[in-house]
């Protein structure tokens, strides 16, 4: 889990520094960062997956790729930049926040997960090719940025099979396909949005690099950090 907040922070100071006149104020800040340090980052990340993550699709025999979207406020990052601070016997300041971390924007994590024949697919649901955009009140909003996240692949038992030829005294083998017991595929992509102001509808519409379009109405109650 911390090598999950590690990569979250660095996602959000990888993007522009360029702070809106929506970020939190000092306050919040504060209290954002009184609420990282009472807990720890596993706890943080169970609250967010709790109020702000949702599946766009199951796998299915027409969409093998499994899809999830998990939104991360600003006062999100601050409490898991606490947490992280906390645990490595360091004290995180407002002023710390002001200076280190982007604010006033919305992230939006795009996890995609794949089994067996079809762990390929995932890389058509992820940075760079895949695309994503929210719709709010009607409005299409576009990304200010996005970039590709943490990956993983678990293979269990692999096995290629092949054919050996023999021509004269040269002996050659071609493999032809890859099996596995168990065989599954993580692939993260993180998008970064403006602040959207209480929208009345929300929904999320992520567009794979062959042209495919899964869309998911929310509530917008994910917006709030």
């Amino acid at each position: 889990m911390a090598v999950k907040t590690i990569v979250a922070l660095a996602c959000a100071v990888a993007f522009a520094q360029e702070q809106p006149s929506s970020a939190p104020t000092d306050d919040q800040i504060r209290h954002a960062i009184q609420r990282g340090e009472a807990t720890d980052a596993k706890t943080l990340w169970k609250e967010i997956y709790k109020l702000r993550r949702v599946r766009i699709n199951r796998k299915s025999p027409a969409d093998s790729v499994r899809k999830f979207v998990t939104f991360i406020g600003d006062l999100d990052r601050i409490a898991l930049l606490a947490a992280d601070w906390k645990r490595r016997l360091k004290t995180l300041t407002v002023e710390d926040v002001n200076s280190r971390i982007p604010l006033g924007f919305t992230e939006v994590r795009l996890d995609c997960d794949a089994d067996g024949i079809y762990v390929g697919r995932v890389q058509k649901w992820s940075a760079p090719v895949v695309h994503m955009v929210l719709k709010a009140d009607g409005a299409v909003i576009q990304p200010i940025a996005e970039k590709l996240g943490e990956s993983s692949r678990t293979t269990v038992m692999p096995q290629t099979t092949g054919i050996v030829q023999r021509n004269g005294p040269l002996v050659t083998y071609t493999p032809l396909y890859s099996t596995a017991i168990y065989d599954s595929a993580t692939v993260s992509s993180w998008f970064r949005f403006p602040a959207i102001a209480s929208p009345t509808s929300l929904s999320v519409v992520v567009i794979s690099g062959e042209n495919k379009t899964k869309e998911k109405e929310l509530d917008p109650a994910v917006l709030t950090p």
